[in-house]
């Protein structure tokens, strides 16, 4: 038959944790949910997607669009007073 295996505190913890960096490094969860998935505080979160490398902003091609537009309408403003 089987047995029923118990996994330390500690060991379950870090297995929230790496299982909530890996959602959210890879898209598929926002930093808050994944901070309450591995149930940390943000500041921890931040604090352990940073040991694994993993960024917290992805600046994108749309990010970049969407900023000189931004930086174009202001200019835009500025030129007319």
């Amino acid at each position: 038959f089987a047995s029923k295996v118990t996994l330390p505190s500690c060991a379950t913890r870090q297995a929230r944790i790496e299982f909530a960096c890996r959602l959210f490094d890879a898209g598929r969860m926002s930093f808050g949910h994944a901070a309450n998935l591995a149930q940390i505080s943000h500041e921890q979160m931040s604090e352990e997607i940073e040991r694994r490398g993993i960024p917290r902003y992805r600046y994108t091609a749309e990010h970049l669009e969407q900023d000189l537009e931004d930086a174009l309408i202001l200019y835009m403003v500025d030129a007319e007073v």
